[in-house]
C-alpha cells in the first residue's frame, strides 16, 4: 500500500463537555505561575516520554513553568486544534502530528513567527545539524524548531535475507547497483507463501507518500515554487514519468505480485506491523520505523538506501515545535521548546528511536540499534539527508484535503483495475480545482 496512515476528515465536531474539558487544559494554572498547555497525538511510547521524562526533567530545570499534557488521537489532532484556535484558548506548544503539515499552521496564521527568538538564543542550536533548522521555516520565517531529523529508508528483514541467500541492502546512497530493478529482482525471491496468509511472506511493501514514487523516477507532480510556497496551484499526474512511475509501483502488487494487495495489507496488519511480524522482507518507510522496529522485531533487521530508480531523493521528516501567537506564555513556551529540542533530545531519543537534530547525541543513536553496526546506521542517515527533501505530506497546505484526492484516484491502479495513463488527466483536474479553492 501507498502512504495513508488513517482516513482524512477535515472536521471532527466537538460536543460541548470535550471542548470544556481542552479549554480547561488549556487555561494557566490560576496561581500566577506561566502554565504552558502541550498538545499531543496519542502514541503509547512517546505519551510514555512525555509524562515521565521530559515533563518532569523540565519542572526540575523550570520549576516556575508548569506544562500541562493534552493528548488526542491521531485522527482528531487537526480539527480539535482547529476547534480550540476558533474558541480562542489555542494551546501553547505542539509539533506537526496529525494529518498536515507545520506549514498549514503557518499558512493559516495559528503559528507564531519564532524567528527573534531563535536569533536572540541561536547559541542554544549551535550543535544542531548543519541545515536542521531551515527545516522548520516557510515563507523565510523560522516557524518551528525541529524536535528529530531523520528520512526515509529501507528496512528489511536480515534472517528473511539470509534464507534466500541474498546479500544484504547497501547502506551507502552512493551505491549504484542497489536500484529499483535490483529491489525487483530481490522482492520474486524473497516472496513466498503468498497463498496462505499465516505463513506469507511479501518482498516489499511501501509507507510513503505516493509522491515520491515519482521522485525516484526523477521527476516531481508539483513545481519547485510549490516547496517554497507550499501553495500548489498546479500538478503534473499526467506525464509520462508519472505514469511510468505509478505504473510501476502498482506493478509490483498486480503484475510480479511482491508487494501484498491494500486487502491483504489491512489482515496481515491485524497482528501487529506486517513488517515486524515477519511478513515483509523490505519495508519503505520512515523514521518511525527505527523506533517501532526496536521493540517489536523478533528478528535481525537492518536499514538501508531506497531503491531508485532515476533518483534517490525520499521524504526528510523533522516535525518542528511551534507556539501559537495568541499564547499567553510566549516565553515559557520558548524555553519548553528549546528544552525538549536540545536537553531533552538525548530522552527524546531513546524512547522513540528516532534521530534527533541534535549531533552531540547522535553517535549515542547510532549505537542504539542491536545488531546493527553504528557506521552502518550513521551511514544511512547522512546519505538520505544528503538527497532527501522535506516530505510533500509536512511542506504542503491541505495536505490531507490532497492526499484524499489523490488516493481516491490512483486506488483503482494500485488495485489493478485500470491503467496509470487512465486516470492521470482526471488527477490533475479535480486537484487543479481544490487548488483554486484553498484558502487560509
Amino acid at each position: 500500500m501507498f502512504y495513508q496512515r488513517m482516513p482524512r476528515r477535515r472536521f471532527l465536531g466537538l460536543s460541548a463537555a470535550a471542548l470544556t474539558s481542552l479549554s480547561l487544559a488549556a487555561c494557566g494554572s490560576g496561581n500566577g505561575q506561566p502554565e504552558v498547555s502541550w498538545y499531543v497525538n496519542d502514541d503509547p511510547v512517546r505519551n510514555a516520554w512525555e509524562r515521565d521524562v521530559a515533563m518532569p526533567q523540565f519542572q526540575k530545570l523550570q520549576p516556575d513553568i508548569k506544562v500541562r499534557l493534552i493528548s488526542v488521537p491521531w485522527g482528531e489532532f487537526d480539527p480539535k486544534l482547529t476547534n480550540l484556535v476558533v474558541a480562542g484558548i489555542p494551546p501553547d506548544v505542539w509539533c506537526q502530528w496529525g494529518a498536515s503539515g507545520f506549514t498549514s499552521c503557518a499558512w493559516r496564521d495559528i503559528s507564531m513567527d519564532l524567528t527573534p527568538l531563535v536569533e536572540r538564543d541561536k547559541a542554544a542550536f549551535t550543535n544542531f545539524y548543519p541545515g536542521a533548522m531551515k527545516l522548520g521555516t516557510w515563507n523565510g520565517k523560522q516557524i518551528g524548531v525541529p524536535l528529530d531529523l531523520g528520512g526515509t529508508y529501507c528496512f528489511y528483514n536480515k534472517d528473511l535475507f539470509d534464507k534466500a541467500g541474498l546479500p544484504y541492502p547497501p547502506s551507502n546512497w552512493d551505491d549504484p547497483n542497489w536500484n529499483w530493478n535490483e529491489m525487483l529482482r530481490y522482492g520474486k525471491q524473497l516472496t513466498r507463501n503468498v497463498d496462505d496468509p499465516s505463513k506469507a511472506v511479501y518482498g516489499i511493501s511501501w509507507a510513503i507518500p505516493i509522491e515520491e514514487v515519482v521522485w525516484l523516477w526523477g521527476g516531481d507532480v508539483y513545481d519547485q515554487e510549490a516547496y517554497v510556497s507550499s501553495a500548489p496551484t498546479v500538478s503534473h499526474w499526467n506525464t509520462p514519468t508519472a505514469i511510468e512511475a505509478i505504473q510501476a509501483y502498482a506493478d509490483l502488487i498486480n503484475v510480479h505480485k511482491i508487494a501484498p494487495t491494500a486487502a491483504v495489507s489491512s489482515a496481515l496488519s491485524s497482528s501487529g506491523d506486517p513488517f515486524a511480524t515477519g511478513h515483509i522482507a523490505m519495508m519503505i518507510s520512515g523514521i518511525w520505523g527505527f523506533g517501532s522496529y526496536q521493540s517489536t522485531a523478533k528478528f535481525r533487521w537492518g536499514a538501508a538506501a531506497v531503491p531508485g530508480m532515476h533518483s534517490k531523493k525520499t521524504g526528510i521528516y523533522a516535525d518542528p515545535m511551534m507556539i501559537s501567537p495568541q499564547s499567553k506564555h510566549p516565553e515559557a513556551a520558548w524555553e519548553f521548546i528549546k528544552y525538549l529540542t536540545t536537553t531533552g533530545g538525548r530522552s527524546f531519543m531513546q524512547a522513540s528511536g528516532w534521530p534527533v537534530p541534535d549531533t552531540t547525541v547522535l553517535p549515542d543513536w547510532y549505537k542504539q540499534f542491536k545488531g546493527i553496526k553504528p557506521e552502518e546506521i550513521k551511514a544511512v542517515f547522512e546519505g538520505q539527508l544528503k538527497y532527501g527533501q522535506v516530505s510533500p505530506d509536512n511542506l504542503l497546505i491541505a495536505y490531507d484535503r490532497i492526499s484524499l484526492i489523490t488516493t481516491s484516484e490512483l486506488n483503482p491502479v494500485i488495485n489493478g483495475q485500470t491503467k496509470a495513463r487512465d486516470v492521470m488527466a482526471g488527477l490533475d483536474q479535480k486537484l487543479g480545482r481544490l487548488f483554486q479553492r484553498l484558502r487560509p
